[in-house]
């Protein structure tokens, strides 16, 4: 559910106020299944999540993993590590990754200016000579802001009724009932270029590339968009064949239709309230579908391309990625990956009925990741969510 407020910042923040007054470790042995088992149900029983699911592993090892709650509340459908959903703006790490494939095949460079990959010109026109390069829209000081033509990416599988809402969210249940399905090309250049039927005064900073930072899920959506056009396939193609497949995450796809019934989620917005399944328009940027269970093979595979040991990316490339780029201190990123709080690399999101957050730490090989079929949006909700998290922390794991 991306706003004018960015609800990621949010999490950022909020995850590195819990994470920095993080509990005592506790050592690894078979006492501390049961204790995070029951830790974690306590949690589970505020009532404040539908569902959850949660990982911690190594490169090789999976130390602990389970599910809590609800896929779907009214059919009785239990939460496992299996249960299948939006991973939000946690896609937008396989765009980085993506990325640096496309680097060593010698198909683009960082910094190249991202015209060179597109059919249609994107120029802030408060800065008509300055280029927008790959790394500005990998690192999000591209200037590319998210005006409200974003907000016609969310596509509904049925008509969204007020009575099922907070009142919040009203004006913007008109836009989404409006919402036309509409090829990423399409989207992105009837937004960003200034012949574009959407483009607005305020879609572009007042301050130049490079020079100031703005997350931007059109600017990361982008440059998906200009991978697809070097390497001369679609993006979701690209992905599927350089990422899913080597790594046999059969059960992460574009498509909720190719996932079985059984494990889907419903979706719960913060009012407790399930909402009609949907997708996204501008899929790189939060359209990726997939479990806990199979998003643990993924962030072990970057544990192992930080120690030379990948099957997708080379060390150096995994480096280049990982190193701090973002010229702000209060939300540093990498190429396309979070690095709020060092040493932990990784990335939150955030969309309608669905929380993530996939973090790992390549000094101690460790990672953890946490899914949620349900928004946050009390006080309460987001205690729950970050203390579920922050519990992870809890126990010392070696790999």
């Amino acid at each position: 559910m991306k706003m004018n407020i960015k609800l990621t910042a949010i999490i950022i923040f909020l995850l590195s106020c819990y994470l920095i007054h993080g509990q005592n470790i506790h050592n690894s042995n078979s006492n501390n299944f049961d204790s995070i088992s029951r830790d974690l149900k306590r949690i589970y029983e505020r009532n404040e999540l539908a569902g959850f699911a949660v990982s911690i592993f190594g490169k090789d090892s999976i130390f602990y993993q389970s599910g809590f709650g609800y896929a779907d509340k009214s059919k009785k459908i239990p939460y496992t590590v299996s249960s299948n959903q939006l991973i939000a703006s946690i896609s937008k790490t396989f765009i980085g990754v993506s990325l640096m494939i496309a680097i060593e095949q010698n198909k683009m460079k960082l910094d190249d200016d991202v015209n060179e990959y597109l059919n249609f010109k994107v120029i802030n026109p408060n800065f008509p000579d300055t280029k927008i390069t790959l790394r500005h829209l990998a690192n999000h000081t591209s200037g590319i802001t998210d005006p409200k033509s974003y907000n016609k990416t969310y596509l509904f599988s049925k008509k969204l009724k007020k009575k099922n809402w907070p009142q919040q969210w009203h004006d913007y249940l008109k836009i989404y009932n409006r919402n036309k399905d509409i090829p990423l090309e399409k989207f992105l250049e009837n937004s960003l270029s200034e012949k574009g039927i959407w483009f607005e005064d305020d879609t572009y900073s007042e301050k130049a590339s490079g020079t100031d930072y703005e997350y931007s899920n059109l600017g990361s959506s982008l440059l998906a968009l200009a991978i697809s056009n070097a390497v001369k396939e679609s993006y979701k193609e690209f992905v599927k064949k350089n990422i899913f497949q080597p790594l046999r995450m059969d059960a992460t796809s574009w498509d909720n239709n190719f996932v079985a019934e059984d494990l889907r989620v419903t979706y719960y917005i913060e009012n407790g309230n399930p909402i009609p399944d949907y997708r996204i328009l501008t899929y790189p940027d939060g359209g990726i579908y997939s479990s806990v269970g199979d998003l643990t093979k993924y962030c072990q595979e970057m544990i192992k391309c930080s120690i030379g040991q990948g099957k997708i990316l080379t060390k150096k490339s995994f480096l280049t990625m990982t190193k701090p780029q973002s010229i702000s201190n209060d939300f540093p990123d990498a190429i396309c990956w979070d690095l709020s709080f060092a040493p932990l690399i990784g990335h939150a999101g955030n969309e309608f009925g669905s929380s993530t957050l996939m973090y790992f730490n390549p000094k101690s090989g460790i990672g953890q990741i946490l899914f949620s079929n349900n928004s946050i949006g009390s006080l309460k909700q987001e205690k729950a969510f970050f203390d579920i998290f922050n519990l992870l922390f809890k126990y010392d794991f070696k790999n």
